[in-house]
């Protein structure tokens, strides 16, 4: 893809996107009930931004997934963009981080999902701090050992929880 292409994934059902490698684009759709897994054949950062409107949405009833037996994939927002995520991100093994340039930036929107399986801070523990929000009624799920889900030493924080948005630890952190 291009630096200024918009992938839309809307058929429904499964994609599997794999040996995804290091690569700028605009915007990332996933709607319509899809289901998005992302792998990479070697440590890769997918950058996006610079779309007009939101540069990353999965909608609610859909998903974006990181591949359990792919290798690293990070996913970063450049300056000026946003993520809204009323439906579902899940990372897998191993190690996959998300982070945006500006506080705020990423918004697991009511009903929104984040899963965490693999170990260390998914949203990265350095950078701006506040990218991600958890607004009222998201959830973040660690499924895994994560040490602290904040990132960043106190008092920051990578990531806030507003009112009524949870944090559920299903694996004794």
């Amino acid at each position: 893809p291009a630096p200024d292409d918009r992938l839309v994934f809307d058929s429904g059902g499964t994609v599997n996107v794999l040996g995804v490698p290091s690569e700028s684009i605009a915007q990332c759709v996933v709607t319509n009930g899809t289901r998005v897994t992302l792998g990479a054949t070697s440590a890769a950062t997918l950058t996006i931004g610079g779309g007009v409107g939101t540069d990353l949405l999965v909608d609610a009833g859909s998903a974006l997934v990181t591949s359990d037996t792919s290798q690293p994939l990070d996913i970063r927002l450049v300056a000026g963009a946003t993520a809204s995520i009323p439906g579902s991100i899940e990372f897998g093994l191993p190690r996959c981080t998300m982070d945006a340039a500006d506080a705020g930036a990423i918004a697991f929107e009511s009903g929104g999902q984040f899963s965490q399986s693999c170990p260390g801070s998914a949203f990265t523990t350095s950078g701006t701090p506040g990218a991600v929000v958890f607004r009222d009624g998201s959830t973040f799920y660690a499924k895994q050992r994560i040490g602290s889900p904040f990132g960043l030493p106190l008092p920051d924080s990578k990531v806030v929880f507003e009112p009524n948005s949870h944090f559920r630890d299903q694996a004794g952190n």
